[in-house]
């Protein structure tokens, strides 16, 4: 079991937030009309959000001295997860998962 009690609470904030940022990228990669909506309104706060919480757990984890008993490796994991689900993922379906490659970014 992790223990969280000896985490301040804008880690315990952080790793909540993490995680609502892995649903919210992909939720967004599923190609219906309102996750276009949802896209929209917030794309600035999840892209910003992607690229700055493995910075955080990554500094986190190396104070921690990268422990498999604290939750900041863990946190660690989920948001490099989602920052390769934003960069890599175009879309999710039934169908599958359609990947595009860095080469697609600037065409």
């Amino acid at each position: 079991m992790i223990k969280i009690e000896k985490m301040s609470d804008f880690d315990r904030i952080t790793f909540v937030t993490v995680s609502l940022l892995f649903v919210y990228w992909i939720v967004v990669k599923i190609p219906l009309g309102f996750t276009y909506g949802i896209y929209q309104a917030t794309w600035i706060f999840g892209i910003l959000a992607a690229f700055l919480s493995p910075i955080y757990f990554l500094i986190r984890c190396i104070i921690a001295k990268f422990s498999f008993k604290k939750i900041y490796f863990y946190a660690l994991l989920i948001s490099l997860f989602t920052l390769l689900i934003m960069l890599f993922v175009f879309s999710i379906s039934f169908s599958g998962i359609e990947i595009t490659s860095p080469r697609d970014w600037w065409n």
